[in-house]
């Protein structure tokens, strides 16, 4: 079992584990002052007038988390920022999704195969969000090639997230929460196995410092606010991204009917919400719906996966009338739709240097522009190497560039060491762009991450933690040349000290064939470096004497570039990987007795032996002889 000590969360534990040291007393009163002095003299500078940050709840207030109908907890809380902007675009922007919709799906069935995770009970802890964001990260390393349906562990993620450990975020798990705080605690540490740590509705227990971690989130999209996107925006989410999470409106005081219909709930129809308004209170995972099922509102239903057991609803799930496309929808699903876009297995020699330790808790920008400038400057504690830059997009970003520097003084000092421009994002989120060729770094380097957001909506386009104390090493600016001391930027640098090594090795059925016959390749794939290889590609070379060939694969591979066999490859762990299968036919118009060639790569950017990255299959064609004729004398 891989294993990970964390340290006391009294002394400031995250920021230990994730590599970046932080002082453990609070700012004295000077060194406050000395930073709004810095910020009211920042703001001075020709057009750096910034805006006041945004860290309320205006538009979507937190409800209490508090049981409902049938005695069953809630869990769902708002973000800590006024998000109401993002239905301004959420409700035109649509998912990649660009065929027909169907007239019913549902992910539990999808080519036969169950991709949703078994119903779990939140009991009486509020903690739902952990139930449906994790439901939604089980299925989508479960469709992107896990070899099963995975089982994390929810307790780790209320009792151990930055809110639960840090005694200073005022945070109770009777308060709930949302998929932004998960995401966060996932990009910080990672999934651990139910099996590691069963849950319990028991709360106030330690967090545990000895657990092994799996995946960790590299990427993340909220696709919505408050503001509830249009049923045809929510089916293309779910067929493009396995079944999502979403906000909903579960019942409450507020609406005795309607709290009463959610709770007592028992699968034998479909519920059909007509109250108007409201603030969402739970979090649910959407698996599918069925544009056939009646009820009251005429056809067309979501089916939804719900944390209140099996013995609620149908066997767990329930299914709601789609609502018009108002803005509140069903209940007010569709709202605060978000799922996991990218993760890679648990680095043990990896780190995150942050100052956002809490996560994205506001945002801000300067008058008029939807452009601004974030910086952080790190300081490298041992040799490492620097391996992704990742950060928050606040809105739909229709432009974000990156840059990396070898240290900061009134900015930027030097040419960039390494730079990538020019990403867009439809959507808000958690970004991880990998650095290719990884920045090494020795032990004292200072290092600063610069980067250029220009948001579609918004005017605030910059993250920044508001929670946890200011380290004094992020800076804002309106144009990337005049910078001002601010709360810590939510931009990160994720390294690694231990390298993968991806090898190969190619083999061929059989010592020879004839014309004609059928033959099969196998490309056995691994990692047996110690670091993570995350963007590995695979070419095969194939002969033209193969023809009529499909493709098999263990493995979640992607087609890339313009050869017929070229791949990206999921990020591999260190230790086996798995099998690419080509199977053919061979031609019949060559020559009895010929041998050729087949020929398989592998590359990875970091990878330290070069060696076996190149593997050869001769493959000999079996000779032909003709029958023998006896001629008369």
């Amino acid at each position: 079992m891989r294993r990970v000590i964390r340290l006391d969360p009294r002394f400031s534990s995250v920021a230990r584990r994730l590599g970046v040291g932080r002082c453990v007393c609070r700012r004295m009163a000077s060194a406050i002052l000395l930073v709004l002095v810095l910020v009211i003299a920042g703001s001075l500078l020709s057009d750096t007038r910034v805006i006041a940050r945004d860290t309320g709840s205006v538009g979507d207030p937190p409800v209490p988390a508090a049981a409902g109908g049938g005695g069953y907890a809630r869990g769902f809380t708002p973000p800590d920022m006024d998000l109401s902007y993002l239905g301004a675009w959420s409700l035109t922007v649509s998912a990649s999704y660009t065929g027909t919709l169907p007239v019913a799906f549902d992910w539990r069935v999808v080519n036969g195969v169950n991709h949703v995770s078994p119903v779990k009970n939140q009991g009486a802890s509020a903690c739902c969000y952990a139930f449906a964001a994790l439901g939604n990260v089980e299925s989508r390393e479960f469709i992107y090639g896990a070899a099963s349906l995975p089982d994390y562990a929810e307790r780790h993620v209320r009792d151990c997230s930055w809110d639960a450990l840090d005694p200073g975020s005022g945070w109770d798990p009777s308060d709930g929460g949302n998929y932004l705080m998960v995401a966060n605690h996932l990009a910080q540490m990672g999934t651990v196995l139910e099996s590691d740590l069963p849950y319990t509705t028991t709360l106030g227990l330690p967090c545990p410092t000895d657990v092994s971690y799996q995946t960790t989130l590299l990427g993340w999209e909220l696709m919505s606010g408050p503001t509830a996107v249009t049923s045809a925006t929510l089916k293309a989410a779910i067929i493009d991204h396995g079944p999502v999470y979403s906000s909903i409106y579960a019942g409450d005081a507020n609406n005795p009917a309607w709290d009463a219909a959610f709770g007592t709930y028992d699968g034998s129809s479909v519920l059909v919400y007509d109250g108007g308004q409201i603030t969402t209170n739970h979090a649910v995972l959407v698996v599918g719906w069925d544009d056939t099922l009646t009820h009251d509102q005429g056809h067309g239903a979501w089916i939804v996966k719900n944390s209140w057991g099996t013995d609620w609803g149908d066997d767990g799930y329930f299914r709601i009338a789609y609502g018009p496309d108002d803005g509140y929808g069903a209940a007010g699903l569709g709202s605060h739709v978000a799922y996991m876009t990218d993760w890679q297995p648990y680095d043990e020699e990896g780190t995150l240097w942050s100052y956002d330790e809490a996560g994205w808790r506001g945002h801000v920008g300067y008058v008029g522009s939807t452009t601004a400038w974030g910086a952080n400057v790190f300081t490298a504690t041992a040799q490492t190497r620097v391996t992704r830059v990742e950060f928050w997009t606040v809105d739909a970003m229709e432009r974000v560039d990156i840059a990396l520097y070898d240290d900061f003084g009134n900015g930027p000092v030097g040419p960039p060491l390494w730079q990538s421009q020019g990403h867009r994002y439809d959507h808000a989120g958690y970004r991880s762009v990998p650095v290719n060729p990884p920045l090494a770094l020795e032990a004292g380097a200072r290092l600063a991450a610069v980067v250029r957001f220009v948001a579609r909506t918004t005017q605030k386009p910059v993250p920044i933690d508001t929670l946890s104390s200011q380290d004094g090493n992020s800076w804002i600016s309106s144009n990337g040349t005049g910078w001002t001391p601010y709360s810590d930027v939510g931009i990160r640098l994720r390294t690694s000290a231990a390298l993968p090594d991806v090898a190969i090795v190619k083999t061929v059925s059989g010592s020879e064939v004839g014309p004609g016959d059928l033959i099969t390749f196998t490309l056995a794939v691994a990692n047996i470096g110690g670091g993570i290889a995350s963007n590995v590609v695979v070419t095969d070379v194939m002969p033209a004497q193969v023809v009529e060939t499909t493709v098999a694969s263990t493995l979640a591979i992607t087609a890339a570039g313009t050869a017929d066999y070229m791949w990206m490859v999921e990020p591999l762990a260190s230790g086996p990987g798995g099998v690419i299968t080509i199977t053919g036919r061979l031609t019949d118009t060559y020559a009895a007795g010929e041998v050729f060639e087949n020929r398989a790569l592998i590359f990875d950017p970091l990878d330290v032996t070069p060696a076996n990255n190149v593997s050869v299959a001769r493959v000999g064609l079996r000779k032909v002889y003709l029958p023998l004729t006896i001629r008369g004398l």
